[in-house]
Protein backbone atom coordinates (compact mmCIF):
# COMPACT_ATOMS: atom_id res chain seq x y z
CA UNK A 1 0.00 0.00 0.00
CA UNK A 2 2.67 2.30 0.66
CA UNK A 3 4.02 1.77 -2.58
CA UNK A 4 1.11 2.83 -4.68
CA UNK A 5 0.63 5.42 -2.23
CA UNK A 6 3.90 7.02 -3.02
CA UNK A 7 3.13 6.80 -7.08
CA UNK A 8 -0.22 8.68 -6.86
CA UNK A 9 1.46 10.87 -4.71
CA UNK A 10 3.97 11.20 -7.88
CA UNK A 11 1.52 11.40 -9.96
CA UNK A 12 0.15 14.65 -8.38
CA UNK A 13 3.12 16.83 -9.35
CA UNK A 14 3.41 14.96 -12.87
CA UNK A 15 -0.21 16.73 -13.06
CA UNK A 16 1.02 19.51 -12.28
CA UNK A 17 4.35 19.71 -14.20
CA UNK A 18 2.36 18.65 -17.43
CA UNK A 19 -0.11 21.46 -16.82
CA UNK A 20 2.43 24.16 -16.31
CA UNK A 21 4.36 22.94 -18.89
CA UNK A 22 1.10 23.75 -21.26
CA UNK A 23 0.36 26.84 -19.85
CA UNK A 24 4.15 27.85 -20.39
CA UNK A 25 3.78 27.40 -23.96
CA UNK A 26 0.53 29.02 -24.46
CA UNK A 27 1.74 31.99 -22.74
CA UNK A 28 4.86 31.59 -25.01
CA UNK A 29 2.05 31.55 -28.18
CA UNK A 30 -0.37 34.03 -26.69
CA UNK A 31 2.56 36.56 -26.46
CA UNK A 32 3.52 35.97 -30.19
CA UNK A 33 0.40 36.51 -31.79
CA UNK A 34 -0.96 39.19 -30.21
CA UNK A 35 2.23 41.25 -29.56
CA UNK A 36 2.91 44.76 -31.19
CA UNK A 37 5.41 45.94 -32.66
CA UNK A 38 8.81 45.91 -30.88
CA UNK A 39 6.61 44.54 -27.62
CA UNK A 40 9.03 42.85 -25.57
CA UNK A 41 8.17 39.57 -23.68
CA UNK A 42 5.59 39.51 -22.12
CA UNK A 43 3.31 41.91 -23.50
CA UNK A 44 -0.15 42.99 -22.24
CA UNK A 45 -1.67 40.05 -23.42
CA UNK A 46 0.48 37.30 -22.48
CA UNK A 47 0.95 39.03 -18.68
CA UNK A 48 -2.79 38.81 -18.34
CA UNK A 49 -2.80 35.45 -19.30
CA UNK A 50 0.38 35.09 -16.78
CA UNK A 51 -2.15 36.57 -13.70
CA UNK A 52 -4.87 34.08 -15.22
CA UNK A 53 -2.61 30.90 -14.72
CA UNK A 54 -1.26 32.19 -10.97
CA UNK A 55 -5.19 32.58 -10.35
CA UNK A 56 -5.94 29.36 -11.81
CA UNK A 57 -3.03 27.10 -10.24
CA UNK A 58 -3.42 28.52 -6.96
CA UNK A 59 -6.90 27.04 -6.93
CA UNK A 60 -5.84 23.87 -8.02
CA UNK A 61 -3.34 23.91 -4.75
CA UNK A 62 -6.47 25.01 -2.64
CA UNK A 63 -8.71 22.43 -4.18
CA UNK A 64 -6.16 19.39 -4.11
CA UNK A 65 -5.57 20.05 -0.08
CA UNK A 66 -9.74 19.83 0.18
CA UNK A 67 -11.28 16.08 0.72
CA UNK A 68 -13.11 15.31 -2.46
CA UNK A 69 -15.83 13.57 0.23
CA UNK A 70 -16.98 17.28 0.08
CA UNK A 71 -17.61 17.57 -3.52
CA UNK A 72 -19.24 14.37 -3.59
CA UNK A 73 -21.55 15.40 -0.95
CA UNK A 74 -22.32 18.56 -2.80
CA UNK A 75 -22.10 17.45 -6.58
CA UNK A 76 -25.96 17.72 -7.22
CA UNK A 77 -25.88 21.60 -5.44
CA UNK A 78 -22.89 22.63 -7.14
CA UNK A 79 -24.41 20.77 -10.71
CA UNK A 80 -27.72 22.76 -10.10
CA UNK A 81 -25.40 26.24 -9.34
CA UNK A 82 -24.23 26.12 -13.16
CA UNK A 83 -27.24 25.33 -14.31
CA UNK A 84 -28.93 28.13 -12.55
CA UNK A 85 -26.14 30.71 -13.91
CA UNK A 86 -26.73 29.26 -17.79
CA UNK A 87 -30.51 30.02 -16.91
CA UNK A 88 -29.59 33.55 -15.68
CA UNK A 89 -27.04 34.27 -18.48
CA UNK A 90 -30.42 33.18 -21.12
CA UNK A 91 -32.85 35.31 -19.18
CA UNK A 92 -30.33 38.30 -20.14
CA UNK A 93 -29.92 37.32 -23.88
CA UNK A 94 -33.81 36.71 -24.47
CA UNK A 95 -35.16 39.92 -22.08
CA UNK A 96 -32.79 42.32 -22.47
CA UNK A 97 -31.64 41.56 -26.08
CA UNK A 98 -27.81 41.48 -25.28
CA UNK A 99 -25.98 39.29 -27.03
CA UNK A 100 -22.98 39.57 -25.60
CA UNK A 101 -24.42 38.62 -22.47
CA UNK A 102 -25.42 35.15 -23.34
CA UNK A 103 -21.89 33.41 -22.48
CA UNK A 104 -20.09 35.18 -20.38
CA UNK A 105 -20.31 36.86 -16.87
CA UNK A 106 -18.34 40.38 -16.74
CA UNK A 107 -15.48 40.43 -13.85
CA UNK A 108 -12.44 42.60 -13.15
CA UNK A 109 -9.85 40.30 -13.60
CA UNK A 110 -11.34 37.61 -16.34
CA UNK A 111 -14.78 36.49 -17.62
CA UNK A 112 -16.70 33.66 -16.08
CA UNK A 113 -17.89 31.31 -18.83
CA UNK A 114 -20.60 28.78 -16.92
CA UNK A 115 -20.21 26.80 -19.83
CA UNK A 116 -16.95 25.80 -19.17
CA UNK A 117 -17.60 25.38 -15.38
CA UNK A 118 -20.76 22.98 -16.79
CA UNK A 119 -17.76 20.28 -17.77
CA UNK A 120 -16.78 19.93 -14.10
CA UNK A 121 -20.46 20.38 -12.69
CA UNK A 122 -21.89 17.36 -14.61
CA UNK A 123 -18.88 15.46 -14.15
CA UNK A 124 -19.35 15.58 -10.45
CA UNK A 125 -23.14 14.86 -10.67
CA UNK A 126 -22.75 11.89 -12.98
CA UNK A 127 -19.93 10.67 -10.59
CA UNK A 128 -22.22 11.10 -7.99
CA UNK A 129 -25.50 9.21 -9.79
CA UNK A 130 -23.34 6.30 -11.17
CA UNK A 131 -21.54 5.45 -7.92
CA UNK A 132 -23.17 2.61 -7.15
CA UNK A 133 -25.63 1.88 -9.37
CA UNK A 134 -25.81 -1.45 -10.97
CA UNK A 135 -28.67 -0.67 -14.03
CA UNK A 136 -26.32 0.32 -16.98
CA UNK A 137 -27.00 -2.32 -18.77
CA UNK A 138 -30.39 -1.21 -19.82
CA UNK A 139 -31.91 1.69 -21.21
CA UNK A 140 -33.59 2.60 -18.23
CA UNK A 141 -30.50 2.73 -16.37
CA UNK A 142 -29.04 4.98 -18.79
CA UNK A 143 -32.45 7.96 -18.88
CA UNK A 144 -31.29 9.58 -16.05
CA UNK A 145 -27.86 10.05 -17.08
CA UNK A 146 -28.93 11.11 -20.09
CA UNK A 147 -31.39 13.34 -18.97
CA UNK A 148 -28.65 14.83 -16.94
CA UNK A 149 -26.50 16.06 -19.74
CA UNK A 150 -29.31 16.99 -22.25
CA UNK A 151 -30.73 19.86 -19.85
CA UNK A 152 -27.73 22.04 -19.52
CA UNK A 153 -26.59 20.68 -23.39
CA UNK A 154 -29.40 22.16 -24.51
CA UNK A 155 -29.03 25.66 -22.50
CA UNK A 156 -25.63 25.90 -24.30
CA UNK A 157 -26.32 25.44 -27.40
CA UNK A 158 -28.57 28.18 -27.03
CA UNK A 159 -26.23 30.57 -26.16
CA UNK A 160 -24.52 29.44 -28.82
CA UNK A 161 -21.39 27.48 -28.07
CA UNK A 162 -21.54 24.22 -29.79
CA UNK A 163 -18.30 23.04 -29.14
CA UNK A 164 -18.75 22.81 -25.52
CA UNK A 165 -21.84 21.31 -25.84
CA UNK A 166 -20.61 18.79 -27.81
CA UNK A 167 -18.10 17.81 -25.19
CA UNK A 168 -20.88 17.19 -22.59
CA UNK A 169 -22.29 13.43 -24.20
CA UNK A 170 -18.77 12.69 -24.76
CA UNK A 171 -18.31 12.75 -21.13
CA UNK A 172 -21.52 10.97 -20.50
CA UNK A 173 -20.32 8.61 -22.69
CA UNK A 174 -17.03 7.52 -20.90
CA UNK A 175 -18.42 7.58 -17.76
CA UNK A 176 -21.81 5.28 -18.28
CA UNK A 177 -19.20 3.00 -19.99
CA UNK A 178 -16.93 2.72 -16.85
CA UNK A 179 -19.97 2.52 -14.69
CA UNK A 180 -21.44 -0.55 -16.55
CA UNK A 181 -22.95 0.36 -19.67
CA UNK A 182 -22.50 -2.50 -22.38
CA UNK A 183 -20.23 -1.62 -25.67
CA UNK A 184 -23.79 -2.03 -28.50
CA UNK A 185 -25.19 1.31 -26.61
CA UNK A 186 -21.24 2.63 -26.99
CA UNK A 187 -20.91 2.09 -30.19
CA UNK A 188 -24.68 2.92 -31.32
CA UNK A 189 -24.27 6.26 -30.24
CA UNK A 190 -20.65 6.54 -31.79
CA UNK A 191 -22.50 5.70 -35.02
CA UNK A 192 -25.37 8.00 -34.86
CA UNK A 193 -22.73 10.73 -34.01
CA UNK A 194 -20.85 10.10 -36.86
CA UNK A 195 -23.71 10.06 -39.12
CA UNK A 196 -25.35 13.20 -37.48
CA UNK A 197 -22.49 15.85 -39.53
CA UNK A 198 -23.36 14.16 -42.88
CA UNK A 199 -27.08 14.59 -42.22
CA UNK A 200 -26.91 18.38 -41.12
CA UNK A 201 -24.75 18.80 -44.80
CA UNK A 202 -27.81 17.27 -46.39
CA UNK A 203 -30.68 19.26 -44.39
CA UNK A 204 -29.47 22.24 -44.04
CA UNK A 205 -31.07 25.06 -41.90
CA UNK A 206 -33.81 22.85 -41.37
CA UNK A 207 -31.81 21.55 -38.13
CA UNK A 208 -32.85 23.05 -35.18
CA UNK A 209 -31.33 25.67 -33.17
CA UNK A 210 -28.50 25.55 -35.61
CA UNK A 211 -27.18 28.99 -36.25
CA UNK A 212 -25.77 30.15 -39.63
CA UNK A 213 -22.61 30.52 -39.01
CA UNK A 214 -22.11 27.01 -37.25
CA UNK A 215 -24.02 25.34 -40.83
CA UNK A 216 -21.46 27.59 -42.85
CA UNK A 217 -18.61 26.02 -40.63
CA UNK A 218 -20.06 22.26 -40.83
CA UNK A 219 -20.61 22.87 -44.84
CA UNK A 220 -17.11 24.14 -45.50
CA UNK A 221 -15.63 21.27 -43.58
CA UNK A 222 -17.44 18.44 -45.81
CA UNK A 223 -16.75 20.94 -48.49
CA UNK A 224 -13.15 22.35 -47.71
CA UNK A 225 -11.92 20.69 -51.06
CA UNK A 226 -13.69 22.97 -53.42
CA UNK A 227 -12.21 26.11 -54.27
CA UNK A 228 -15.07 28.06 -53.93
CA UNK A 229 -15.34 27.27 -50.60
CA UNK A 230 -12.21 27.54 -49.08
CA UNK A 231 -12.66 31.22 -50.25
CA UNK A 232 -15.73 31.17 -48.07
CA UNK A 233 -17.03 28.93 -45.43
CA UNK A 234 -13.54 27.10 -45.31
CA UNK A 235 -11.39 30.28 -45.03
CA UNK A 236 -10.22 29.97 -41.52
CA UNK A 237 -9.74 25.98 -42.26
CA UNK A 238 -7.83 26.29 -44.84
CA UNK A 239 -5.27 29.61 -43.53
CA UNK A 240 -4.95 27.20 -40.73
CA UNK A 241 -3.81 23.81 -43.09
CA UNK A 242 -1.32 26.60 -44.67
CA UNK A 243 -0.01 27.55 -41.71
CA UNK A 244 0.81 24.05 -40.46
CA UNK A 245 1.90 22.98 -43.52
CA UNK A 246 4.45 25.71 -43.87
CA UNK A 247 5.78 24.81 -40.42
CA UNK A 248 7.59 21.90 -41.44
CA UNK A 249 10.18 19.61 -39.35
CA UNK A 250 11.04 22.21 -37.41
CA UNK A 251 9.24 25.64 -37.75
CA UNK A 252 9.68 28.93 -38.80
CA UNK A 253 11.02 30.14 -35.71
CA UNK A 254 9.09 31.51 -32.63
CA UNK A 255 7.38 34.72 -33.80
CA UNK A 256 8.08 34.52 -37.37
CA UNK A 257 5.44 32.50 -39.09
CA UNK A 258 3.85 34.19 -41.82
CA UNK A 259 -0.03 33.67 -41.37
CA UNK A 260 0.62 34.66 -37.53
CA UNK A 261 2.55 37.64 -38.15
CA UNK A 262 0.85 39.02 -41.36
CA UNK A 263 -2.71 38.57 -39.34
CA UNK A 264 -4.17 35.90 -41.68
CA UNK A 265 -5.58 33.09 -39.32
CA UNK A 266 -8.25 34.07 -37.48
CA UNK A 267 -8.58 33.34 -33.36
CA UNK A 268 -5.30 32.37 -33.72
CA UNK A 269 -4.71 33.03 -29.57
CA UNK A 270 -7.42 30.90 -28.50
CA UNK A 271 -9.44 27.68 -30.93
CA UNK A 272 -6.15 28.23 -33.65
CA UNK A 273 -2.90 28.74 -31.14
CA UNK A 274 -2.10 24.75 -32.02
CA UNK A 275 -1.84 26.30 -36.57
CA UNK A 276 0.83 28.85 -35.02
CA UNK A 277 2.52 26.54 -32.19
CA UNK A 278 2.73 24.03 -35.81
CA UNK A 279 4.12 26.63 -38.15
CA UNK A 280 6.68 28.45 -35.91
CA UNK A 281 7.81 25.28 -33.70
CA UNK A 282 7.35 22.78 -36.75
CA UNK A 283 6.47 18.71 -36.60
CA UNK A 284 8.46 18.85 -33.55
CA UNK A 285 7.04 21.33 -31.24
CA UNK A 286 3.58 20.51 -32.40
CA UNK A 287 4.53 16.41 -31.25
CA UNK A 288 5.79 18.30 -27.94
CA UNK A 289 2.24 19.91 -27.44
CA UNK A 290 0.74 16.18 -28.43
CA UNK A 291 2.50 13.97 -25.94
CA UNK A 292 2.02 16.39 -23.12
CA UNK A 293 -1.75 16.36 -23.98
CA UNK A 294 -1.60 12.92 -23.77
CA UNK A 295 0.58 12.23 -21.01
CA UNK A 296 -2.06 14.30 -18.98
CA UNK A 297 -5.20 12.19 -20.31
CA UNK A 298 -3.21 8.88 -19.50
CA UNK A 299 -2.38 10.44 -16.36
CA UNK A 300 -6.06 10.95 -14.90
CA UNK A 301 -6.86 7.63 -16.55
CA UNK A 302 -4.33 5.39 -14.49
CA UNK A 303 -5.41 7.67 -11.19
CA UNK A 304 -8.90 5.64 -12.29
CA UNK A 305 -7.40 2.35 -12.62
CA UNK A 306 -5.76 2.68 -9.48
CA UNK A 307 -8.55 3.68 -7.06
CA UNK A 308 -10.76 1.63 -5.17
CA UNK A 309 -13.38 4.27 -4.88
CA UNK A 310 -16.09 4.11 -7.58
CA UNK A 311 -16.63 7.93 -7.35
CA UNK A 312 -12.87 8.73 -7.44
CA UNK A 313 -12.55 6.47 -10.77
CA UNK A 314 -15.74 7.93 -12.60
CA UNK A 315 -14.36 11.29 -11.59
CA UNK A 316 -11.13 10.78 -13.12
CA UNK A 317 -12.14 9.28 -16.10
CA UNK A 318 -15.03 12.24 -16.32
CA UNK A 319 -12.12 14.13 -16.79
CA UNK A 320 -9.71 12.00 -18.40
CA UNK A 321 -12.57 12.37 -20.87
CA UNK A 322 -13.37 15.89 -20.89
CA UNK A 323 -9.34 16.78 -21.51
CA UNK A 324 -9.32 14.47 -24.36
CA UNK A 325 -12.29 15.36 -26.48
CA UNK A 326 -11.40 18.79 -25.96
CA UNK A 327 -8.02 18.39 -27.30
CA UNK A 328 -8.15 15.95 -30.27
CA UNK A 329 -11.47 18.16 -31.50
CA UNK A 330 -9.44 21.95 -31.18
CA UNK A 331 -6.25 19.98 -32.84
CA UNK A 332 -8.48 18.21 -35.32
CA UNK A 333 -10.02 21.08 -36.52
CA UNK A 334 -7.40 22.53 -37.17
CA UNK A 335 -5.90 20.16 -39.52
CA UNK A 336 -9.70 19.65 -40.88
CA UNK A 337 -10.09 16.57 -39.46
CA UNK A 338 -13.34 17.70 -37.75
CA UNK A 339 -15.59 20.77 -38.51
CA UNK A 340 -14.38 23.93 -36.45
CA UNK A 341 -16.48 24.25 -33.05
CA UNK A 342 -14.44 26.87 -31.46
CA UNK A 343 -13.17 24.53 -28.29
CA UNK A 344 -10.15 26.00 -27.34
CA UNK A 345 -7.13 23.67 -26.38
CA UNK A 346 -7.02 23.24 -22.63
CA UNK A 347 -4.04 25.28 -20.88
CA UNK A 348 -2.83 26.15 -23.88
CA UNK A 349 -5.75 29.03 -25.39
CA UNK A 350 -6.04 32.55 -24.36
CA UNK A 351 -8.49 32.54 -21.71
CA UNK A 352 -9.45 32.86 -18.07
CA UNK A 353 -12.71 30.20 -17.57
CA UNK A 354 -10.96 27.38 -19.23
CA UNK A 355 -8.10 27.75 -17.10
CA UNK A 356 -9.88 27.77 -13.79
CA UNK A 357 -12.40 24.74 -14.70
CA UNK A 358 -9.88 22.71 -16.25
CA UNK A 359 -7.55 23.57 -13.00
CA UNK A 360 -10.17 22.72 -10.50
CA UNK A 361 -11.00 19.49 -12.58
CA UNK A 362 -6.88 18.25 -12.46
CA UNK A 363 -7.17 19.08 -8.59
CA UNK A 364 -9.58 16.60 -7.97
CA UNK A 365 -7.89 13.93 -9.69
CA UNK A 366 -4.70 14.86 -7.76
CA UNK A 367 -7.02 14.45 -4.62
CA UNK A 368 -8.46 11.22 -5.72
CA UNK A 369 -4.63 9.86 -6.31
CA UNK A 370 -3.18 11.26 -3.08
CA UNK A 371 -6.19 10.80 -0.74
CA UNK A 372 -6.38 7.48 1.59
CA UNK A 373 -8.77 5.05 0.88
CA UNK A 374 -10.23 2.14 3.61
CA UNK A 375 -12.43 -0.29 2.35
CA UNK A 376 -14.62 -1.99 4.74
CA UNK A 377 -16.02 -5.62 3.06
CA UNK A 378 -18.44 -8.64 4.48
CA UNK A 379 -19.77 -11.26 2.61
CA UNK A 380 -21.84 -9.20 0.30
CA UNK A 381 -22.69 -7.35 2.95
CA UNK A 382 -25.36 -9.41 4.22
CA UNK A 383 -26.84 -8.29 7.70
CA UNK A 384 -27.39 -11.84 8.42
CA UNK A 385 -24.05 -12.79 7.19
CA UNK A 386 -22.51 -10.21 9.39
CA UNK A 387 -24.30 -7.25 10.87
CA UNK A 388 -21.49 -5.16 11.29
CA UNK A 389 -18.74 -4.57 8.22
CA UNK A 390 -15.04 -6.23 8.90
CA UNK A 391 -12.06 -3.78 7.49
CA UNK A 392 -9.82 -5.37 5.72
CA UNK A 393 -6.64 -4.70 5.42
CA UNK A 394 -6.59 -4.97 1.47
CA UNK A 395 -9.33 -3.70 -0.62
CA UNK A 396 -10.87 -7.09 -1.69
CA UNK A 397 -13.22 -7.03 -4.33
CA UNK A 398 -16.65 -7.82 -3.90
CA UNK A 399 -20.27 -7.37 -5.60
CA UNK A 400 -20.96 -4.38 -3.24
CA UNK A 401 -18.41 -2.12 -1.18
CA UNK A 402 -18.66 0.44 1.52
CA UNK A 403 -15.94 2.91 2.02
CA UNK A 404 -15.19 4.91 4.41
CA UNK A 405 -12.43 8.20 3.25
CA UNK A 406 -9.97 9.56 5.89
CA UNK A 407 -7.15 12.01 5.01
Amino acid sequence: MKTGLLSNRMIRWHLAAISLCLCGIGILFVHSTMRLDGEAFPGKVAWSQIIKVCIAFGGFIVVSRVNYRLFERKSYTLYGLVLFGLCILLCLKFLRGDPSASRWFRLALFDVQPSELMKLGLILCLARYLRYRQDQGGPRGLLMPCLLTAVPMGLVILQPDLGTALVLPCILLAMVFVAGAPWRYVIAVIAIAALSIPAVGIFGDKVPLLKPYQLSRITGWLNQDQPSVRLREAYQLDQSKVAIGSGGLTGRGYGRGDQNVLGNLPARHTDFIFSVVAEEWGFLGAALLILLLTGLVLLCFSVAMNTEDPYGKLLAVGVGASFAIQSYQNIGMTMGLTPITGLPLPFVSYGGSSLVSSYAALALVARVATQRVRVLSSQELEPAASPTPVPAVEPHRAKRLVAIWRD
